[in-house]
């Protein structure tokens, strides 16, 4: 038990060095692909954006300048901004490495997401180069021009809140942003208001999977910034600056001691100042303003969002812990499931159909909408022909009327749904976007709109003289428009309150009244007229949920519509010399290597009397992320098990390590895999040394749907051990029709099938070669009630024509489950690998996964709050194994007992410690064994 205290000891104090986030790849096809460049920046595009190239270098440069006189630092190299319209949906990302990149989406947001910003380019770039210039930052400065990006990035070691915190506080002082918005003061007082302010440790890392889903960097981080500066008077660019002292682990480990020495404070005091000031500002609200008692429509711990209400019936969204979301009906007291969706944001409801939009997934790699119909008696989905990049439905009669907004062109579509094709459509300016359409008639339409250089506003269209009317325009946010069926107007949200009010505007009058105030905030909402009720998502300590109250007009506030002329927007600019080649971009040019995730481990040695002799330092984990302008990408994952045989007979150091480097600016990706074994079966040494190297080279084509993926991927190999060659050809092919969601950490429900089908030449010591074929057939099932505890089964069979074959099969879930479940946390089952000599085997695996623990509730020591080890899970597993081999008779037998500690680096990659108890029940040896797994 001595060995086995040292191997923990050691294995608990091994300190990861961290740098980068894995960057995804952006583009698939290089031969549309250009490059242009001005001062600072190297410029990369598809051509069919080359109009837009003048516009955002004018404003990329601006921005440079800007944040160059704030943050008192520049990037050491030239910024390579990648420039896509890859998606509907917003976003963005910056990755520092070498010569730092930087990706913006071209998708303007909806004002539920960022609802105050004049220009979206510029707000997003203002966010992703605050992260070039904090991250690349170094003392001294020389240091950064080493190209060394694995030892002199020190400012990634810094917590989430910190590096996020940083830009959204740029954000939203120089232009409007965040910190300022409604809706972050609306979570903020939710949490104070419902008792559940989340704990500073939830925003060290990117993910939680409570609410706010992912945004506590995001929230806490900017307020803790602006709070800081208040009561120190320092410059913003001070409070997350760097020294010597962040170099070293011991600030890494524990930021918030050295937070006190420079502040005289701590974050979570900071913060607990800040909740104090939401406290202050929610007691003027209530004092100054009526609110509606609100009733929850269902109590059941789901969250709720999109209300419609129809003829009696409230259909609505509903999300799930363990599986996707579902459209269901309300009637009586009574929930009806209807069908599965993903991210939607609108749905209709006929007769016949419900029509809604949904968010699709095209060529692996771009995200657009497109709309659907569900049909009541048939009960099936159908994907409307014509409609991709189409979203808000609304229909009237036969005509389905939907938006499309593209970079350079936004557009109202109508659409006969009955020959499933388009009518007409209408073009509108390229600096607007258009996010919610409503009409009752046909040919008066509302749209809420947001035009460059103001904010979202309301617009009456008339559709038969093709003329647009703003309803308003000024610095508030105003959407959501919904026509009343009794009276001359319509309903929509404003936050013209200072927080998301139900409004209704009088056509007749051309006056708008308050008809519900939540203290909270309103982002959704259906109104039933005629028994005077409104349904509305709003959100709570637990995420959005669905209310109901009276709809009544508040008598509180009165207000005046002013319409304002918008003004030609002028973004953040200086005067410099730039070239538009609209070059190809054909090979890659720019960055390099930087580490993603790195764990060194130093092994003991001991002699025969187990005292300890020598010590061995092995690096078989380690996950390293290459970008060079998103087309090349390396990553590894591995396990390591230390086993300890209880019968006192050897015991076993095992480890399994798969690399893979996929070049990307493909249409199908080409990968290079490297596998490497220790079974723990040698002496000496060599104990400690791989007992097999396997590499191998091909070509992923994958398809990922919303029902199911595939893989296929044929590829060349050559297995090495020290008395075995093999080289051949394999084809690997994964079907899977699962579902899940952000905290299951395996499916929750589902199967997956996989093959592997192979034909190889093997040269073994002492033998003849021999030409061999082969298949591996493995089927996997999954059934969850919850998102805590999954039912798993697996069959697997090796047939070969080989009199026998040595079949290496750590039991870790393959490699292309890494690669296309798009999951935060994975599942490894460690320890015990399988080695088997035989002609066939098969397996038949059957267990359980629980999940008793879900850590996420606060440390208590204020001191180690933000310690970049963040505490997810605690899991347990069960499972029993069978083998059986018809032509040599020979069995295989194993129970296993697994408890692992699933935890987070700053998100930038998960490690599983664990410990597990087997037993082979063929030979009657027990086994105790330490884990550590690394994805």
């Amino acid at each position: 038990m001595k060995k086995i205290f040292y191997i923990f000891i050691i294995i608990s104090f091994t300190i990861p060095l961290l740098s980068q986030i894995l960057v995804p790849k952006v583009f698939n096809d290089i031969s549309n692909t250009f490059f242009a460049s001005s001062e600072h920046f190297n410029y990369i595009y598809k051509k069919e954006l080359s109009n837009d190239i003048e516009k955002i270098i004018k404003i990329s440069e601006g921005v440079y300048d800007t944040l160059k006189k704030l943050m008192k630092t520049e990037p050491p190299n030239k910024i390579n901004l990648l420039i896509t319209d890859q998606s509907d949906l917003p976003n963005g990302f910056s990755t520092p490495i070498l010569n730092p990149t930087v990706n913006i989406y071209l998708a303007n947001p909806d004002p539920s997401f960022i609802s105050k910003h004049e220009n979206w380019i510029e707000y997003v770039l203002i966010h992703e180069l605050t992260h070039t210039f904090h991250l690349t930052k170094t003392k001294p400065k020389i240091l950064s021009k080493t190209l060394n990006s694995c030892l002199y990035l020190p400012a990634v070691a810094q917590p989430m809140y910190f590096l996020e915190g940083y830009t959204v506080y740029n954000e939203s002082t120089i232009k409007s942003g965040r910190l300022r918005d409604t809706n972050f003061e609306a979570i903020l007082r939710t949490l104070y208001l419902e008792n559940k302010k989340a704990p500073l440790d939830r925003a060290v890392s990117y993910y939680d999977s409570e609410y706010p889903y992912g945004t506590l960097p995001y929230l806490y981080g900017p307020y803790i910034f602006d709070k800081t500066k208040e009561i120190s008077g320092k410059e913003i660019y001070t409070l997350s600056d760097i020294n010597f002292c962040t170099c070293l682990p011991v600030e890494f480990l524990f930021p918030d001691i050295f937070f006190l020495i420079r502040n005289s404070y701590l974050p979570s005091t900071i913060l607990d100042l800040v909740y104090k000031d939401v406290e202050k500002k929610t007691f003027e609200i209530m004092k100054n303003y009526d609110f509606y008692i609100k009733e929850k429509l269902i109590n059941d711990g789901f969250e709720k969002t999109n209300p419609v209400y129809k003829e009696n019936k409230v259909y609505f969204i509903e999300s799930y812990f363990h599986r996707r979301q579902r459209i269901i009906v309300y009637e009586d007291g009574k929930k009806t499931e209807l069908f599965k969706t993903l991210y939607t944001t609108k749905f209709q409801i006929t007769d016949d159909f419900i029509i809604y939009d949904m968010i699709d997934l095209y060529d692996n790699l771009s995200y657009f909408f497109s709309i659907y119909s569900y049909n009541f008696k048939t009960k099936k989905i159908k994907k409307l022909p014509h409609t991709f990049r189409g979203f808000s439905p609304e229909i009237y009669k036969d005509t389905l009327f939907f938006i499309r907004n593209t970079q350079n062109k936004n557009f109202i579509i109508l659409y006969s749904l009955k020959k499933e094709s388009l009518i007409d459509s209408i073009e509108f300016p390229e600096n607007y976007r258009l996010n919610s359409i409503s009409t009752k008639d046909g040919k008066s339409i509302l749209l809420s709109v947001y035009k460059d250089g103001g904010f979202t506003d309301i617009v009456l269209f008339d559709l038969e003289n093709k003329k647009e009317r703003f309803l308003t325009s000024d610095r508030e946010t105003d959407f959501l428009p919904q026509w009343s069926k009794k009276f001359n107007g319509f309903y929509f949200i404003s936050d013209r309150d200072g927080f998301n009010t139900l409004f209704f505007y009088d056509l007749d009058s051309n006056r708008i009244e308050p008809y519900l105030r939540s203290i909270n905030n309103i982002s959704n909402y259906s109104v039933d007229e005629e028994n005077g009720k409104v349904y509305f998502q709003d959100i709570t300590k637990d995420g959005d949920n669905i209310f109901y109250a009276k709809l009544k007009k508040l008598e509180d506030k009165k207000y005046e519509i002013e319409l304002k002329e918008y003004q030609n927007y002028l973004p953040i600019s200086k005067n410099f010399d730039y070239r538009i080649d609209h070059k190809k971009y054909i090979l890659p040019k720019f960055s390099g290597p930087g580490t993603y995730y790195f764990l060194p481990l130093v092994v003991p040695l001991f002699d025969d009397s187990l005292s300890m002799s020598d010590i061995l330092l092995l690096f078989p984990f380690f996950n390293i992320n290459a970008d060079i302008s998103q087309s090349l990408s390396f990553l590894t994952l591995g396990i390591f098990s230390y086993t300890y045989d209880l019968n006192s007979n050897p015991s076993d150091i095992q480890y399994y390590n798969f690399s893979q480097i996929v070049f990307s600016q493909f249409k199908h990706d080409i990968f290079v895999s490297f596998d490497l074994l220790n079974e723990g079966s040698k002496t000496g040494i060599k104990k400690y040394l791989p007992d097999s190297y396997s590499i191998s080279a091909g070509i992923f084509f994958d398809r990922l749907k919303f029902e199911h993926s595939f893989s296929f991927s044929p590829a060349i190999s050559i297995l090495k051990t020290d008395s075995l060659y093999s080289k051949g050809l394999y084809f690997d092919f994964l079907y899977s029709k699962t579902e899940s969601s952000i905290r299951s950490i395996i499916p929750s429900s589902g199967y997956r099938f996989l093959s592997n089908i192979f034909l190889s030449n093997t040269n073994a010591s002492g033998y003849d070669p021999i030409n061999d074929l082969g298949i591996n057939l493995k089927l996997e099932t999954y059934k969850s009630f919850n998102w805590r505890t999954t039912f798993f089964a697996f069959f697997e069979t090796f047939l070969t024509n080989n009199n026998n074959i040595n079949i290496y099969n750590p039991s870790t879930n393959e490699n292309l489950f890494f690669k296309n479940v798009k999951l935060r946390y994975n599942y490894l089952d460690e320890g015990n690998f399988v080695s088997f000599v035989s002609k066939n085997l098969n397996l038949v695996k059957i267990g359980l996964f629980n999940i008793p623990l879900h850590i996420n509730r606060g440390i208590p020591i204020k001191l180690f709050i933000s310690s970049p080890i963040k505490l997810s899970y605690l899991t347990l597993s069960l499972s029993h194994t069978e083998g059986y081999s018809f032509d040599q008779k020979e069995r295989i037998s194993v129970s296993k007992f697994n408890i692992n500690l699933i935890s987070d680096l700053f998100a930038l990659g998960t490690f599983a410690p664990g410990i597990f108890i087997s037993y082979d029940h063929i030979y009657d040896i027990p086994n105790l064994g330490l884990t550590l797994s690394l994805y």
